[in-house]
């Protein structure tokens, strides 16, 4: 019978895979080592470069929503009138400066 992996630290204290567990201080607490027999599940299409896993192609990339899109652009509007103001007022302040 094949021995089911630990899925958290409690899990695998005592057992073969508590190894796995031991990991640097900065590591978040839900994160393990990969044992190398592990990677016999990892692949790569050498024309296009993507990772997969089993088969499947894992996720290497975030796509911003279009909610997320609308926000920057809305952000970026924001900065460019607040840009053109502040050209704007410099140029009038300096048009009032007297002329000796």
């Amino acid at each position: 019978m094949v021995e089911q992996f630990p899925l958290d630290r409690a899990a695998a204290a005592g057992t073969k895979f508590e190894p796995l567990w031991v990991t640097p201080s900065h590591w978040p607490r839900s994160v393990r080592n990969v044992p190398l027999n592990d990677f016999d599940h990892l692949g790569r299409d050498p024309r296009t470069m993507p990772l997969y896993w089993d088969g499947a192609a894992l996720i290497t990339e975030k796509r911003c929503s279009v909610v997320e899109r609308r926000f920057a652009w809305a952000g970026v509007a924001i900065g460019v009138i607040g840009v053109a103001a502040t050209v704007a007022q410099a140029i009038a302040a300096f048009m009032a400066l007297p002329v000796h």
